[in-house]
């Protein structure tokens, strides 16, 4: 029998190559995976933990679109990653203010980080001299998704409650 389990595993990891998925991935990938997480093991273990001052380290390179956010595998191929929405930083942030108003007096600092742009649609705006290609491919990336999501971010730090929509 381990005979058998020995070469199911070997079959497994060598099954064309893919990648197996980390442990991590438990709760699959993508916007309600990571909606999941945040609701059954971030929030309880928050609330566990018990801080005086919660910490917010808010990659915007999770957005939908965005150029830090794509899998890449060995194959070549390449597959979009979490794809964040603005309302999805929105909802996580609300999330972890309510934790924040039980255990610490709503005491949350945020620092905004990662978030690049995307790719534009238009592949002949990427058109530019080589002796500056960085520069001028960042320069041309469409920030416009990111902003979106940390304005929305920003919001729910402010408004947790989203009093002010409810009163328009």
């Amino acid at each position: 029998e381990k005979k058998n389990d020995a070469h199911a595993t070997q079959q497994q990891h060598q099954n064309d190559g893919q990648r197996q998925a980390p442990h991590s991935f438990l709760y699959g990938t993508g916007r309600e995976a990571y909606r999941q997480a945040i609701q059954q093991r971030l929030l309880p273990a928050l609330r566990a933990f018990n801080p005086d001052l919660i910490l917010i380290s808010l990659g915007l390179d999770a957005s939908g679109g965005d150029v830090g956010n794509a899998r890449h595998y060995r194959n070549g191929k390449e597959a979009q990653g979490i794809d964040l929405t603005p309302d999805d930083y929105a909802w996580s942030t609300r999330k972890i203010m309510e934790v924040a108003d039980i255990c610490c007096q709503g005491r949350v600092v945020s620092i905004l980080e990662g978030g690049y742009g995307s790719t534009p649609q238009n592949s002949a705006e990427l058109d530019f001299p080589e002796e500056d290609e960085q520069s001028a491919t960042s320069s041309k990336l469409d920030k416009s998704n990111i902003s979106e999501c940390a304005l929305r971010h920003l919001q729910a730090l402010i408004d947790p409650h989203n009093m002010e929509r409810r009163f328009h």
